[in-house]
């Protein structure tokens, strides 16, 4: 858990004031590592990335973002964003 202020004040946060918070945990789900993080700022998201070993050196990562507002307020217009990576260990 993170709480963050700025000083300069360059951008807007949580309420148009220049505070940051974030929650977040990592978690071994058997063969999977979970991650979630919870920002909030001028918006509330909600960040998941799962890892899991593909054998060998090979991995992969798929990682979703969503606004929180959106999800509980337009669930049928909320589209979160979605990636996926890949890792090789050489």
């Amino acid at each position: 858990m993170e709480a963050q202020y700025d000083l300069n004040n360059a951008q807007p946060g949580f309420m148009g004031m220049p505070l940051y918070l974030r929650y977040g945990g990592a978690f071994k789900i058997g063969g999977l590592d979970y991650n979630l993080k919870v920002m909030m700022s001028e918006k509330l998201t909600w960040k998941d990335t799962i890892k899991f070993p593909l054998g060998g050196n090979c991995s992969a990562s798929i990682t979703s973002v969503t606004d929180l507002k959106d999800m509980v307020m337009n669930p049928d217009q909320c589209k979160p964003f979605i990636g996926c990576t890949f890792e090789l260990k050489l």
